[in-house]
Order: C-alpha cells, then sequence, then structure tokens
C-alpha cells in the first residue's frame, strides 16, 4: 500500500503533528507500506529526520508555516493553492491513502485531491470545520462522536477516542514494565514540545533552582534539533546549579519518561505520553485543546494543571509543586490511563490495512 502523508512542522505549528504522523509511519511500514511525507518549507533537519526513520519526503513551498493553529476564512486561497502543489505529486505518486494531519486544511482541500487516492484519512482533534474522508481520527479524551455529527459525510468512518492514540511503539513496553515494577529514578523530565516555541524551559529552569527540595534530582531536558535556542539552553544549563541534562532528539526518550519521578511539560502530545506510562506531571498548556485534554486525564492520572501560568508563573507552578510532592508513594504508586494503552498505533494500523483499499 502507497501512502502519502501531508503535515507541517514549524516554530508556530510545533511538531507534534509531525511526531505522531512519524508513529504511524513507522507502524505502517512494518506492515509492508510505502510513506511518502509532503511538507511546506521543511528544513534540513527536518527532512534529515524523516529519511533517517526509512521515509520519503518532498518539501515545497507554501506559506502554511506563519499560520496559526486555528483555521481561518482567509487561508482558503492557500488550501487551493496547497492543494495543487499536492495534486502533481498525488497523480506521480498515486497513494491507495492520502493521511493529512493539519488545522489549516478542511474540506476545500479535500475535496481536489478526493479523486487523486483511494481514501482519505483525516487526523483532527479540533472538531470545528468541515471534511470530506473516508475516515476520521481523534484520539483526544474529550470528544465523542456528536462532535462531528455535521463535519463529516454520512459515510464517513469515525475512529474517536483515546484507545486510538498515536504512540512510539516503546510506550507498550515501558508501561507493562511500569505495571510490574513501578520504582521510578530520583529523575525529573521538562519538555515543552519539540520546539520549546513559548521559550518556557529557561523559567522552568529558574523556577527549578529555587526549589531547594529538588536538589536530590537530576534533569531531564528534551528538545528538538529544529529548536533554535539550543544554544541558550547549553549556555543556562552550563551555569546552573541544578544537575540537568540537555537530551536533543533523544533516541531513549521513551526510557527517560518512565524513569522520571515526574514531569513539568505542555500539553500535547506527551501529556498522553505521559498518561500512558501514568508519570505524575505539572502541564502548561498551550492553547485552548489542550487545557480541555489535559484536564480530562487528571480525571485517571496525577496531572497538575498549570492554567494561569501565563500570568502567575512562579505561583502558579508553585502551588502545582506542592500538590505534586504531597502524592502518596510518588516514586511507587502510578495512575495509569486505562485506554491509553500504548497499542493504539497498532489497532490504527490494522484498520487501515483492513480498510483503506476497500473503502
Amino acid at each position: 500500500m502507497k501512502i502519502f502523508i501531508r503535515v507541517d512542522a514549524s516554530m508556530v505549528i510545533g511538531t507534534g503533528h509531525l511526531n505522531r504522523c512519524l508513529n504511524l509511519a513507522d507502524a505502517l511500514r512494518l506492515k509492508g507500506c510505502q510513506t511518502l511525507f509532503a511538507i511546506n518549507n521543511a528544513s534540513l533537519d527536518l527532512q534529515k529526520k524523516i529519511t533517517k526513520r526509512g521515509h520519503e519526503i518532498v518539501s515545497f513551498g507554501n506559506d502554511f508555516s506563519t499560520i496559526t493553529n486555528t483555521l481561518i476564512l482567509e487561508n482558503i486561497e492557500q488550501q487551493l493553492l496547497d492543494a495543487k502543489d499536492c495534486s502533481k505529486l498525488l497523480e506521480k505518486y498515486q497513494p491507495d491513502l492520502l493521511i493529512v494531519d493539519h488545522y489549516n486544511l478542511d474540506y476545500n482541500w479535500e475535496r481536489m485531491l478526493k479523486p487523486l487516492t483511494k481514501s482519505i484519512l483525516v487526523i483532527d482533534d479540533l472538531a470545528n470545520r468541515k471534511h470530506e474522508c473516508s475516515f476520521l481520527l481523534d484520539q483526544t479524551p474529550v470528544r465523542t462522536s456528536r462532535d462531528y455529527t455535521n463535519l463529516v459525510e454520512f459515510n464517513t468512518l469515525l475512529l474517536i477516542g483515546p484507545e486510538y492514540t498515536i504512540l512510539h511503539p516503546d510506550f507498550a513496553i515501558y508501561r507493562n514494565k511500569k505495571i510490574k515494577n513501578p520504582v521510578s529514578s530520583k529523575n525529573i523530565l521538562v519538555g515543552m514540545g519539540g520546539l520549546d516555541s513559548n521559550n518556557l524551559i529557561p523559567k522552568i529552569v529558574t523556577f527549578l533552582e529555587q526549589k531547594p527540595e529538588l536538589a536530590q534530582y537530576e534533569i531531564n531536558v528534551v528538545i528538538s534539533s529544529m529548536a533554535t535556542q539550543i544554544r541558550l539552553l547549553e549556555k543556562i544549563i552550563k551555569s546552573s546549579s541544578l544537575r540537568i541534562h540537555l537530551n536533543i532528539e533523544a533516541q531513549n526518550f521513551v526510557q527517560l519518561l518512565a524513569t522520571s519521578e515526574f514531569a513539568i511539560c505542555a500539553g500535547g502530545l506527551m501529556s498522553l505520553e505521559l498518561a500512558c506510562l501514568g508519570v505524575p506531571a505539572i502541564i502548561l498548556p498551550l492553547n485552548e485543546i489542550q487545557s480541555k485534554v489535559s484536564s480530562k486525564l487528571s480525571e485517571e492520572v496525577d496531572f497538575f494543571i498549570a492554567s494561569d501560568w501565563a500570568n502567575n508563573f512562579e505561583s502558579t507552578l508553585s502551588a502545582c509543586m506542592d500538590s505534586l510532592l504531597q502524592i502518596p508513594n510518588l516514586n511507587k504508586a502510578r495512575r495509569i490511563h486505562t485506554k491509553i494503552d500504548g497499542l493504539g498505533t497498532m489497532r490504527l494500523v490494522d484498520f487501515i490495512i483492513n480498510h483503506a483499499t476497500n473503502f
């Protein structure tokens, strides 16, 4: 099966959409599928990241990388330009399945490309625009099928819920280890998305330096090689009184997460990863959907939501930290999310293999 994947990554959009598409593409390749990524203005680092994992990539030049993660009426013209570029690629590649994971693309884009592929899978978590697709995936725990009643065609198959969460396969392995032997190390993991677009990591390091009770911990900061502030972080870490390790494109990311006593992170993909392993965390939501998802996850997992971090950074994080450190048996007991079990990617892949070419 040939699969065409349309996704973007940038300082504005972040890397979450790309990472979940990469995890899905990796699993599809193991089933014998061919994959081609189509990315707007892809940097050399980004191209290497994709090809290193065995996928093809083509980069083309529209201006979606500067648009925020919200749909605006003015972007319809850009959608049509994007669809025109993609149609040339689709005519040449002739895919069986087109996957699109992009907040700024909707039915206007999908309608143009529909005749050039057997089926379309939309990955979404906003439920704020119409789609013309064969399948739609929304892995967030705050959605139901009713949210898409008036947004998709009558015959669109919906895959809704956290049981379809797209994660790296190592999460299933470490989740089982956590259940059998849930002892963690004296480690804290800090990650504000792959790019830390809000430049929050330096503020978090400063905050942690003011907490003498955390002097015993080692701190693992995780960030993408695409981030622009790596040299600044290296300078900050070198002068810090804390034991901090900067992990760029960490190959052992899942292990770092699994062996952390707790984490401080944004509310995107990493919050779902933390929920899978049951790692307690302070969550800084970067937008409305992250806030909703994190709050829902906190019903099952020990998450403390720093909702007011933008206005009262230190006091908000201090309150969350105090609550987190009061968890009984912090380094042993883990509340693991029941539906985010690390097997969501394979559930989705099995569905794609069984349905995509027959739709």
